[in-house]
């Protein structure tokens, strides 16, 4: 996971990295508000960034002692340092759930399961933010290709 960054750039005309390393295993995400608009000072790119997660209004711990939070006195936190977690998150579920899934799997059926927003529409690739409950439900369909030229046959091993 990367974050996208938080200087409202179009990674596209203004890269950031990692998010513009094209390497398919690096899955940049920006970040949503409540409200599901794309975080104010987000970086977003309709082919880098690769979805949205959560990321605004966040209620974390902080190194000041051990029972020490954020938000305190009306800050908000927010920002891709706070939406690519989610991502990693749901990221590790998937492997779980799916341990045979390859890395290029467990990325496709994120991708595949986001929930398309009209405020991220062009911003970033899926057009859509983190939905880890369609993620852990997806079932990836496999192309198998013809090895003749008869028709298609399905066998089933007697039990």
């Amino acid at each position: 996971m990367a974050s996208a960054g938080n200087n409202t750039y179009n990674v596209e005309v203004n890269p950031s990295y990692p998010t513009c390393y094209g390497i398919d295993n690096v899955v940049s995400v920006a970040y949503t508000t409540r409200t599901d608009a794309l975080g104010g000072f987000s970086n977003y790119g309709a082919i880098h960034v690769a979805l949205a997660a959560p990321g605004d209004q966040i209620y974390t711990t902080f190194a000041a002692s051990d029972s020490f939070y954020y938000p305190f006195g009306g800050l908000n936190l927010a920002g891709t340092s706070f939406s690519a977690p989610y991502v990693s998150g749901a990221c590790a579920l998937l492997m779980a759930q799916y341990p045979a899934d390859t890395y290029r799997d467990t990325i496709t059926r994120l991708l595949s399961a986001t929930d398309p927003l009209p405020s991220l529409a062009g911003k970033c690739r899926t057009g859509g933010r983190l939905n880890l409950r369609k993620a852990l439900r997806t079932i990836l369909v496999a192309t198998i290709p013809a090895t003749n030229t008869g028709p298609f046959q399905f066998a089933c091993p007697a039990g």
